[in-house]
């Protein structure tokens, strides 16, 4: 499978500050069994992150999407390549939406 920027930026650095969350959550509840108590911030701030994570790797995966197809489409034709990427992410919920 050929890496993307969206996946070396999901396997990287998203990756880290989902992972970062993770340790901590653990040092708050523990790795063990048992009922953990004390973590129901550290779960809802798990949830939103790993959200918003997801949500900028889908957007950075459908600019991705977006420039090879204008890219195909125009064949070589810079201005057009421009005009079609820019209507395929034209008003695109995932630049302004919450997760």
């Amino acid at each position: 499978m050929a890496s993307t920027t969206a996946l070396n930026g999901w396997t990287g650095e998203r990756a880290t500050r989902l992972d970062e969350l993770l340790d901590a959550h653990a040092r708050v509840g523990g790795d063990g069994p048992g009922r953990r108590w004390r973590t129901t911030q550290p779960n809802r701030s798990l949830v939103l992150l790993l959200a918003a994570e997801f949500q900028g790797f889908a957007r950075d995966l459908h600019g991705e999407a977006s420039t090879t197809l204008a890219d195909w489409a125009a064949a070589g034709n810079r201005p057009l390549e421009q005009v079609i990427e820019s209507r395929i992410t034209e008003g695109r919920q995932l630049d302004c939406g919450n997760a």
